[in-house]
């Protein structure tokens, strides 16, 4: 008699940037540089894009913005322990300011969150509320 397989989870993760706010310092311009990861199964994918700054893209993706990355993870056993972390690239002056830096550990994730429904985490930059964005899970 076969044996019964290994439970197998399918983790999609997305990051998005639902509003920028203004850039900081003398140099600024009309984009916001936003930058960012997130780390999935030992695995790093990296964000890179330039978005206009002052927009609001919550008219997107039912209110959560525009997406700026998109990850699937496939694992046995439990869903895959994940990190989402996104930043506006300051300067020497300025830094830069966080917005989204979160992570969900399924040693310690309420199971529930793993039960095929979207999850997100909303986060905004300290010193600016306009610059919002969201890590956003569901497991299959």
């Amino acid at each position: 008699m076969p044996s019964a397989l290994p439970q197998q989870y399918r983790t999609h993760i997305r990051l998005y940037v639902q509003e920028t706010g203004a850039e900081q310092g003398f140099l600024s311009g009309g984009s916001c540089e936003i930058r960012g990861y997130a780390i999935a199964n030992g695995q790093r994918s990296n964000v890179s894009v330039d978005l206009p700054e002052k927009t609001n893209f919550a008219g997107e993706n039912g209110g959560l913005g525009r997406i700026v990355l998109d990850v699937t993870s496939v694992t046995r056993f439990l869903p895959t322990n994940f990190t989402g972390v996104f930043y506006e690239e300051g300067n020497a002056t300025t830094g830069d300011r966080y917005f989204t830096n979160a992570s969900v550990d399924w040693n310690t994730a309420p199971q529930e969150w793993a039960n095929g429904n979207p999850w997100w985490f909303s986060q905004a930059v300290a010193n600016d509320q306009n610059f919002k964005g969201h890590l956003r899970w569901q497991v299959a």
